[in-house]
């Protein structure tokens, strides 16, 4: 037998269901055998005239595909750019990732000119900012893709789809 009021599962001895607290009296209260669209009919008033009640229905579900901002930080942890490509920002994942690849490459081969030539001091000051540049932009990056991942799965629960 099934709960006239939720649906789940009940033994034939309750009175009470043990998932909603719905009182079981079988005498006032027909029990549909099904799990499945019952009815449930309120008898508590045995002098009024019964009044048609709406049918319990399903909610809708559905599958969304969201995307994990842990994961999303952990890549562009790794590089700047593969978070947002995670989170479906081609365009600004790989201009990240090209403009961080080129400035770490700028700093190595301007650390090498410094340590070939050690009487420059223009060299020592390039490579500072360049490091002081990428460092920004791969902390830019962490922050702007949790706050991409997150816009992504909230406009994916509302609409049931991806944003982009």
């Amino acid at each position: 037998m099934y709960c006239p009021n939720c649906g789940k599962p009940i033994l034939d001895d309750e009175v009470f269901c043990s998932s909603c607290g719905d009182n079981l009296d079988l005498d006032a209260t027909p029990v549909n055998t099904s799990p499945q669209g019952f009815t449930p009919v309120d008898t508590s008033y045995q002098d009024a005239t019964p009044v048609d009640t709406p049918q319990k229905s399903a909610a809708l579900v559905y599958l969304i595909p969201q995307k994990n901002a842990g994961t999303g930080i952990v890549l562009s942890f790794l590089l700047a750019g593969l978070g947002h490509l995670y989170a479906e920002q081609m365009g600004k994942g790989l201009g990240l990732a090209i403009a961080y690849i080129v400035l770490l490459t700028l700093t190595q081969i301007l650390t090498l000119a410094e340590i070939l030539t050690p009487e420059s001091l223009a060299f020592a000051l390039l490579s500072i900012f360049t490091i002081i540049i990428a460092f920004a932009i791969w902390l830019w990056a962490l922050f702007d893709t949790r706050n991409i991942i997150n816009r992504y799965n909230e406009y994916a629960r509302k609409m049931g789809n991806p944003p982009w």
